[in-house]
C-alpha cells in the first residue's frame, strides 16, 4: 500500500473512532477505505476500527508509540504460539489477522511455535514423529492464513539449518535396562536407541534476518538439526530465549487459547469470572507469583525463563501472556487483556548523597528537564535532604527536602527518564512516596507536560501563572496557604533562570481548590 494511502486510512481512522455512534457508521466508513486501497484486503483493519471504538486516544498513542520502532533494524515482536492456538480456527484467523495488522504497519515479527516437554524425560522416535508431522501442519496453516491476508511469510523447515543441536545421547533405558528386549526399544525409541531431545546449540540469525528484509514474516518451529544431519526436537522456551536475545524485540508474545494468569485467590465464589492479573512487575513481584496456588510447574519454569528474559533486554521490553485472539486488544489499550511482564528497578533510598553516583544522577535530571542544573545544587542541598529515591539504573528518582519555613515535606525533584516513559516506573516511584509520605507537597512550571499527571495524582492545587502548587495530604486551609507562600519563593534549581519566580505570590481563599478537578494523564506517561 503506498505511504499515501496509509496516511489517508490512518486520518479516517482517527477521525471515524472520535465520532462514530454505531457500527453502522463504520461499515459505511470502511466502505470508502475499501475504494483508496484499490481492493486491497483491510479485514485487520476493520477488526481494529471495530475493537477501539471505546476510546480512540488509546488506540492512536499506542499505534504512533510502536510505529517508532519500526525504524530500527531489532523486530517489533517474537510471538510465541502454543499448541492449542492451532486447534481454534477461529482464534488462528483471528491472530493471523493481527499479525498482518502490524506488519503493514512496519512492526515486523517473528513466529516460533512448538512444545516445551520434561527435561529428564527421552523423547522416542513415535513421539518425535507426531511432533515434527504437528509443527509442519501448523506452520503450513499459519502460512496460508497469512496469504489470504495478503501478507508474505517465510517457513524455516527443519534442514534449513537454522536450528542447530548437539548429539543426543544412548537414551537412558537403552543404557540401564539389560532386560529391556530389541523390540521393545526400537518401538520407545529409534532403531539405534536414541533419544530425539536435542540441546540447542547455536541458531542461524542470518537466515531469519533475510526474511525479514524481505518484508515476510519468519516462521519458526523447534526441530534442530545435529552436526550429522539428524532431526532432533529441541525446548521451545529455549528457542524463544535465545532469539530474544539477539534480536531484542519491544514485545514478547506467549499466546495461548486461555489468556492470562489467574489469581484463583480472588475469584473462590465464582469459575466464570476469573481473575486476570494485568501486571507483574520483576523481580519484585517474583516470590509472590510464583507461590500462586493455581500455577502448575510449566507456567512457574516458564516465569522464572521471563524473569531471567528481561533482565537482558531494553527497559521499554515487556513480555506478555494473553489469548491469541485478543493481541490487539493488549497491544493498543492501556488496560490490555492479559498479563504483562515488566522489568522494573529496585530503588536505592538514602539521605546520603555518598550513597549515590551524583554524576548519573545529574544527567538524569539535566536530560529530562532539558536544562542544567546549577553547580551548586547538590551542596546547598545536602544538609536538606530528607529522602532520596534513585533506580538501580537511573532512570527514574526522587528528592524529598526540608526547606525553612515549611513544616510539610517538599518533593524537589520527580524526574522519570524519556526512555522508559510510559512503562510504569512513574506509579512504582509515586507509590513509594505515597507510601513514605502522608503528606507532600511540590511545585511545578505551568507549562509542564506531566501536569496532568500530577492534578490526577493530588488532592489539591494553586497557580499564579508561572507556578503550579500541588500536594496531597493536607486538609486544612490555612496550613495549605501558608505552605504555597513558602513554596512560591524556593529558589530555582536551574541556570538561566531567575532566583525568584517573578509573578505575584499573593493569596486568595478563592484561589485554593481542594480538591482540584482531575484531567486525564498525558499519555507519554499513561499505564
Amino acid at each position: 500500500m503506498p505511504n499515501s494511502t496509509k496516511i489517508i486510512l490512518l486520518s479516517l481512522h482517527s477521525h471515524l473512532l472520535s465520532s462514530v455512534k454505531s457500527n453502522q457508521k463504520i461499515r459505511k466508513t470502511l466502505g470508502r477505505c475499501l475504494s483508496l486501497s484499490n481492493g486491497e484486503n483491510i479485514s485487520d483493519l476493520k477488526r481494529f476500527l471495530l475493537e477501539f471504538d471505546a476510546d480512540a486516544k488509546e488506540g492512536r498513542y499506542w499505534l504512533k508509540y510502536f510505529k517508532n520502532f519500526s525504524h530500527t533494524q531489532r523486530p517489533f515482536a517474537i510471538a510465541h504460539l502454543d499448541d492449542d492456538v492451532f486447534e481454534r480456527k477461529d482464534m488462528l484467523e483471528n491472530l493471523s489477522s493481527s499479525l498482518c495488522f502490524l506488519q503493514r504497519n512496519g512492526m515486523k515479527c517473528i513466529i516460533v511455535h512448538g512444545k516445551s516437554f520434561p527435561c529428564n524425560k527421552p523423547i522416542s522416535f513415535q513421539e518425535f514423529n507426531i511432533n515434527r508431522e504437528r509443527q509442519i501442519k501448523n506452520s503450513l496453516e499459519l502460512a496460508t492464513s497469512f496469504e489470504n491476508n495478503r501478507t508474505y511469510s517465510k517457513i524455516l523447515f527443519s534442514g534449513s539449518g537454522v536450528l542447530r543441536s548437539n548429539t543426543p545421547r544412548l537414551s537412558q533405558p537403552l543404557q540401564s535396562s539389560r532386560t529391556s528386549s530389541k523390540d521393545t526399544i526400537k518401538s520407545r525409541f529409534s532403531k539405534n536407541g536414541e533419544d530425539y531431545r536435542g540441546e540447542l546449540t547455536d541458531i542461524n540469525y542470518q537466515i531469519i534476518e533475510w526474511a525479514l528484509k524481505s518484508d515476510s514474516i519468519p516462521i519458526l518451529g523447534t526441530l534442530a538439526e545435529t552436526p550429522s544431519g539428524k532431526l532432533v526436537l529441541t525446548q521451545s522456551d529455549t528457542v524463544l530465549d535465545r532469539m530474544s536475545l539477539h534480536f531484542q524485540p519491544l514485545k514478547i508474545l506467549l499466546l495461548n487459547s486461555t489468556g492470562g494468569l489467574v489469581d484463583a485467590s480472588q475469584d473462590k465464589n465464582s469459575s466464570n469470572n476469573q481473575v486476570v492479573i494485568p501486571q507483574i512487575n520483576l523481580p519484585s513481584d517474583l516470590e509472590s507469583t510464583l507461590n500462586l496456588s493455581n500455577l502448575d510447574d510449566i507456567t512457574r519454569k516458564r516465569i522464572i525463563n521471563i524473569n531471567k528474559m528481561l533482565g537482558h533486554l531494553s527497559p521499554q521490553s515487556s513480555v506478555v501472556i494473553t489469548s491469541a485472539d485478543q493481541v490487539l486488544k493488549e497491544l493498543f489499550t492501556h488496560r490490555g487483556s492479559g498479563t504483562l511482564f515488566k522489568h522494573i528497578d529496585t530503588f536505592i533510598q538514602t539521605n546520603n548523597l555518598r550513597d549515590i553516583d551524583k554524576n548519573r544522577l545529574v544527567n538524569l535530571i539535566n536530560t529530562t528537564f532539558e536544562k542544567t542544573l546549577k553547580y551548586d545544587f547538590f551542596e546547598k542541598l545536602q544538609d536538606k535532604i530528607d529522602r532520596m529515591f534513585v533506580s538501580e539504573n537511573y532512570n527514574a528518582a526522587a528528592i524529598i527536602t526540608h526547606e525553612e519555613g515549611l513544616i510539610i515535606p517538599y518533593l524537589n525533584k520527580f524526574v522519570i527518564s524519556s526512555d522508559i516513559q510510559g512503562l510504569g516506573l512513574s506509579e512504582t516511584l509515586w507509590n513509594l512516596l505515597k507510601f513514605q509520605y502522608k503528606t507532600l507537597i511540590w511545585r511545578s512550571s505551568h507549562t509542564n507536560k506531566i501536569n496532568p499527571w500530577y492534578f490526577k495524582n493530588c488532592e489539591g492545587s494553586w497557580s499564579n501563572g508561572q507556578w503550579i502548587v500541588f500536594w496531597y495530604g493536607i486538609s486544612d486551609p490555612e496550613t495549605s496557604h501558608r505552605a504555597i507562600k513558602t513554596v512560591l519563593n524556593i529558589d530555582i534549581s536551574f541556570e538561566n533562570s531567575p532566583s525568584k519566580p517573578a509573578a505575584s505570590n499573593k493569596l486568595a481563599a478563592s484561589d485554593i481548590s481542594s480538591p482540584t478537578p482531575k484531567s486525564d494523564p498525558p499519555l507519554i506517561i499513561s499505564l
